[in-house]
């Protein structure tokens, strides 16, 4: 009998000895992962937790690159296959090896003013299908809410698929791609659906320069790297109520009438008070300058504006 307790002793000794080791070295060997992924960042872990021998979770990570990104994740949920480390052992490759399954709850990111809040990702690598949730995306003044998507991992190139969201009053439907390479290329085909002109004015502080009525429908093509874009093709058109456009700002007409060689007073006039019946809007991205060439059609006549953003850059490429 005491032979049995002295080895149930020991025994016990052993398990809460793995205990208080191993979440301790699975810490370690997340936070050297974390730190391979994102080169001069720094990372902080603040607990883990081993379920069923089968699941690991990941809680208040913690991962910034001064001047370049800022992030803290609530959990990262991974489920793997205990066999993998039996026959490899225990390492960074094995455990990338025996992940068959990863969910995040994202608290916020930061990346250079596009701001991420209230995220949650999950992606089965065996099945290598999951989904996307995103409460809210911020770039200066501009919200995109309520984002929703299926996601495919399909030869190192992530695909959101049926995506939706909403923004201005209106909706937004389409497919994403991103490479998880090192060239970290990304392509969207976007279409909005019944923006609202009031709202787009209102939402970016515009009301003292211009006062803006109607819907906005058409589609958003852009490709680029990292977050640097390359290329940008948008077609959009207004309902068929129209809307009305009046521009006050002095200075934006000044602008028009220069570049179009008009005089300055017929255009004041034009845009006093300008009920269009039809718009059209075109943007492009030309030799690094963002171009929107506008034309409206009504009862007064037809109305031209094209306006230049020069060096236009979301970001620098590259993180």
């Amino acid at each position: 009998m005491k032979s049995l307790a002295y080895i149930l002793l020991l025994v016990l000794i052993i398990v809460l000895t793995l205990i208080i080791t191993i979440e301790p070295f699975i810490i370690f060997l997340a936070k050297v992962g974390l730190e391979r992924a994102f080169i001069g960042s720094s990372v902080s872990i603040g607990d883990c937790k081993l379920r069923l021998a089968h699941q690991l979770i990941l809680f208040d990570i913690k991962i910034k690159k001064q001047g370049v990104y800022d992030s803290k994740i609530c959990q990262i949920g991974i489920q793997f296959q205990p066999s993998v480390f039996l026959n490899r052992g225990v390492s960074v490759d094995s455990l990338k090896e025996a992940i068959t399954a990863v969910n995040l709850e994202i608290d916020y990111l930061d990346i250079q003013g596009l701001r991420l809040e209230g995220a949650y990702f999950k992606i089965g690598q065996l099945r290598e299908t999951g989904g996307l949730y995103i409460q809210q995306l911020r770039y200066g003044k501009a919200k995109i809410r309520e984002v929703n998507s299926r996601v495919r991992l399909s030869n190192n190139t992530l695909l959101l698929d049926s995506l939706t969201a909403k923004s201005l009053g209106g909706n937004i439907i389409g497919d994403l791609s991103f490479a998880i390479d090192d060239n970290r290329e990304f392509l969207a085909n976007l279409k909005f659906i019944n923006f609202d002109l009031a709202t787009i004015v209102d939402d970016f502080n515009l009301g003292k320069k211009i006062r803006m009525t109607g819907k906005l429908t058409g589609n958003l093509d852009f490709k680029g790297k990292g977050l640097g874009i390359d290329a940008i093709t948008g077609y959009f058109s207004t309902a068929e109520y129209g809307g009305v456009l009046i521009i006050k700002d002095t200075g934006l007409l000044e602008n028009l009438a220069r570049n179009s060689g008009q005089p300055l007073d017929i255009l004041v006039e034009s845009f006093k008070n300008y009920h269009y019946n039809t718009g059209v809007m075109r943007l492009s991205l030309e030799n690094g300058d963002l171009i929107l060439d506008v034309g409206f059609d009504g009862e007064t006549g037809k109305r031209n504006l094209n306006i230049t953003l020069h060096d236009f850059k979301l970001r620098r490429h590259g993180l």
